[in-house]
């Protein structure tokens, strides 16, 4: 829910348009911490996972339930939506919600909208613009980046932009190859531009001044402030250490899940860094969000389902 928007430059009310709940996603994610770094880069390493539940089950239901109780905060513009909804207005504005999500249990919306609640809730940049209504096809995927958030810097009198770009990848190989070739497609077809003209023509919030402010920042040829891009990048992936899970190594696992975790992040860190050195674009921020999953499969299946009457487990 919307609060009121702080006095003073509009670029500080940044903060009171962040919809996603924090609550909720402590209650099914957490992240560990740990000293990797990715050598020249200007890039943070965020080893993000799901909870254990008292029976030591991680809690992949519960992440897509949060995910789908999101889903109108995700697709549906605050400025089309009024601030307080009726529980009639919540179930059809979520009707119109899940109606721009793609009819194919493999599409990546389910990794997109990961990444909108992990730049919410962890990062404190709220989304700016609600790629799911743009799409002129439900079946086709969101062209672009996969997500635009911002942040103000009130130090630096800096605005950050996130681009985001979701993977969800049987191997996190896979996973990292292919950011990166979708951060190297971004770049080449100079398709950032346009996402920046995406903000000002599309700005999702009904705050006129902050709308105008944003778009002086953002103004190609005569800009009115500093502007920083980052891409913040999700990497999904299936990790074999869970099937230890079904095998009488089970308790043994969960009590050492922290630490091999972390010790995991080294081998992760080593797979960005090897695909940074050809990278023409390591000027740039970047925010990696590393997920490990039992499959990712199941994960698209299960939001999927979610999404359309279905259920999960």
């Amino acid at each position: 829910m919307l609060t009121n928007p702080v006095p003073g430059s509009p670029l500080l009310s940044l903060p009171a348009y962040l919809e996603a709940s924090r609550s909720k996603y402590d209650a099914c994610l957490t992240h560990v911490d740990h000293a990797h770094t990715v050598p020249g880069a200007t890039a943070n390493v965020r080893l993000h996972h799901v909870r254990f539940d008292g029976n030591g089950e991680p809690k992949f239901g519960a992440l897509v339930r949060v995910l789908f109780d999101h889903v109108i905060y995700y697709c549906v513009a605050s400025l089309r939506r009024p601030k307080q909804l009726t529980a009639d207005e919540w179930g059809e504005f979520h009707r119109i919600a899940r109606s721009y999500f793609r009819q194919i249990e493999t599409s990546g919306e389910a990794g997109e909208i990961l990444l909108y609640l992990l730049l919410e809730a962890v990062l404190g940049a709220p989304q700016v613009v609600c790629k799911m209504e743009l799409k002129t096809n439900r079946n086709m995927e969101v062209h672009g980046a996969d997500g635009l958030h911002m942040s103000y810097d009130e130090a630096r009198d800096l605005l950050n932009v996130y681009l985001g770009e979701a993977k969800l990848h049987q191997t996190v190989a896979g996973a990292v190859a292919s950011v990166f070739e979708s951060l190297e497609r971004l770049h080449a077809s100079g398709q950032v531009a346009h996402e920046l003209r995406l903000v000002t023509n599309f700005f999702k919030h009904a705050n006129e001044p902050l709308r105008e402010r944003v778009s002086a920042y953002l103004d190609e040829m005569n800009p009115q402030g500093q502007v920083s891009i980052t891409h913040a990048c999700l990497i999904g992936y299936d990790w074999k250490e869970y099937g230890q899970l079904a095998t009488p190594a089970r308790t043994k696992f969960i009590a050492e899940f922290t630490e091999r975790y972390r010790e995991h992040g080294a081998e992760l860190v080593k797979k960005v860094a090897a695909r940074f050195a050809e990278f023409p674009k390591k000027h740039l921020a970047f925010e990696f969000f590393f997920v490990p999953f039992h499959s990712v499969e199941e994960f698209r299946s299960a939001f999927f389902r979610e999404l359309h009457g279905g259920g999960v487990a």
